[in-house]
């Protein structure tokens, strides 16, 4: 299954950073996995890309950093072992609740 064509376009620029915005909606779990081993490899060789996704399993399994934003303003950031559904979860809990 080949890559999602934006991602490849982007990276014909040899671009420091990459934006990927939910980049496997919609694909087949092949796919998804390609995209995920790309996104690896990329920031093994020192490029940034801010990885933004609903997915939580995804986002801990593919993220050395997360950041929680509500209404444009961060509420919570997690690095190494902090990063966990189950912390993601509390701080989009707590910022639903006013709690930050």
């Amino acid at each position: 299954m080949p890559l999602n064509l934006g991602i490849l376009r982007g990276l014909a620029a040899n671009p420091r950073l990459l934006l990927l915005d939910e980049p496997t909606r919609g694909v087949d779990v092949g796919a998804k996995l390609e995209i995920e081993k790309l996104m690896a490899k990329l920031s093994s060789e020192g490029m940034a890309i801010l990885f933004i996704s609903s997915d939580l399993e995804e986002t801990v399994r593919n993220s050395h950093r997360v950041v929680v934003l509500r209404d444009r303003r961060k509420v919570a950031e997690m690095t190494g072992d902090e990063i966990s559904e189950g912390n993601i979860m509390r701080a989009i809990a707590a910022t639903a609740e006013g709690k930050t």
